[in-house]
């Protein structure tokens, strides 16, 4: 339960942040976005590091009860699918996140970061580590 709590938090503040940028600075991050999927070597790295850290959480975490623990396995899951499709299909990728499609779904990637920021750090926070 230790684990699940401090994934909790360690992902429900990413998430937070995240949102919080993509509310504050929306044209920077239509920019990065360009800048970043511009790069097949960037796309690659990002890959790659998404699989290191979606196997983490799936080694460290296979918690497959339906409770709030099992969003952050699922999360593990979705960055190791993630990593592997732009490792993979590294072309593919940057054209399916391309800035159009991103401007198009913008809104709707905000609000799952917050709602899964709010959610996580809230079970995160709300028990205590023994």
């Amino acid at each position: 339960m230790e684990l699940s709590i401090f994934l909790a938090r360690l992902i429900g503040l990413d998430f937070l942040i995240v949102a919080l940028i993509f509310l504050l600075r929306k044209e920077h991050i239509l920019n990065i976005v360009d800048n970043f999927m511009a790069s097949e070597s960037a796309t690659a790295l990002a890959g790659g590091l998404g699989l290191i850290a979606g196997l983490a959480i799936l080694i460290g975490h296979p918690v497959w009860e339906l409770s709030w623990r099992v969003l952050i396995t699922l999360i593990g899951l979705f960055a190791v699918i993630q990593g592997i499709l732009r490792l993979g299909f590294t072309s593919e990728m940057r054209v399916w996140f391309s800035r159009d499609r991103l401007e198009h779904s913008y809104w709707l990637i905000f609000i799952v970061y917050l709602v899964l920021g709010l959610f996580l750090t809230y079970h995160g926070f709300h028990h205590p580590v023994m």
